[in-house]
């Protein structure tokens, strides 16, 4: 399976495709990257231009940097599963401690999958975790996580609890929230007051996609032919523009109520004196199941 390197509609095959929508009333961001840093790849051969209907699966990585080029670490990790059949989408994100096996290099911190073989060896351990087959993956960094949301005007998220995070740098209010690109990013980051640190924060970083979906979704796809070739002039892919509106399309046809949140379940050990993330095979294997169609 050849594997490509891809930054650019991070959550663009989804976001794209989980957001129909990537323009809004644009705002000026604090830190702009030059120019944004957005990857995304295909994996697989699989068309989905072709077959519409076929179910496929993205591996969203954001990297640990700060600045406007790649590296670091993969601060994010989440792995999106869409089945147009079924009209429902599923994500599942693992603690970016969680201690496994990343070919090549042994057991270690998933996180040091990418820094250790990029996206290539991330979307290697996901699949070799889950036992399902990745169809792209879409990478971004701090700041062109920032540049995104800015880029959409803003997000609204449904927090599920107050809490200042001095680390992170963000405050926030339970309830619905209205979140500019800087305070979505806080939000994904903090995990010191947030109750089980990796497993919070890897549940609040899906909560700005489920909310940038819900927010999108409505606008149909008159929105969607607006916006992705605005998407298409700040993202490096190589997904032709016909099979990006068909995975676009098939998320807008995602029941709300069929939208699946899962964390990898496990809990918190140590290695070396370093604190990790010992996970729970069997019931991983349980949901990975549940997102085979």
């Amino acid at each position: 399976m050849r594997r490509r390197a891809l930054a650019g509609l991070v959550i663009l095959a989804l976001v794209a495709a989980v957001t129909a929508a990537l323009a809004g009333c644009p705002k000026k961001a604090a830190v702009k990257p030059k120019p944004p840093v957005f990857l995304v790849k295909k994996v697989t051969k699989a068309n989905h231009a072709d077959v519409p209907e076929a179910s496929f699966n993205v591996l969203v990585l954001g990297s640990d940097t700060l600045g406007g080029s790649g590296g670091g670490r993969s601060d994010a990790i989440m792995l999106v599963h869409v089945s147009p059949k079924q009209r429902s989408m599923t994500f599942l994100s693992f603690p970016r401690d969680s201690y496994v096996d990343i070919p090549g290099a042994g057991r270690r911190k998933i996180n040091e999958a990418y820094s250790s073989g990029g996206p290539e060896r991330a979307v290697e351990t996901i699949e070799r975790l889950t036992g399902l087959t990745i169809d792209y993956y879409a990478v971004t960094t701090f700041v062109g996580f920032w540049h995104l949301i800015d880029g959409m005007g803003w997000v609204y998220v449904d927090v599920d609890r107050s809490f200042t995070d001095k680390d992170a740098g963000v405050t926030v209010t339970q309830g619905r929230t209205q979140m500019s690109g800087q305070m979505a990013l806080g939000y994904a980051r903090a995990r010191h007051a947030v109750p089980n640190g990796d497993f919070g924060r890897a549940r609040h970083q899906q909560d700005i996609l489920v909310g940038l979906y819900k927010q999108e979704r409505p606008r149909g796809i008159a929105r969607m032919l607006f916006t992705l070739p605005i998407v298409y002039d700040n993202i490096e892919t190589d997904l032709p523009f016909d099979e990006a509106f068909s995975l676009a399309s098939a998320v807008l046809r995602v029941d709300p109520e069929k939208v699946r949140q899962e964390v990898a379940p496990g809990g918190t050990g140590s290695v070396g004196g370093a604190s990790v993330v010992l996970l729970n095979m069997s019931q991983l294997s349980e949901i990975a199941a549940g997102m085979r169609d």
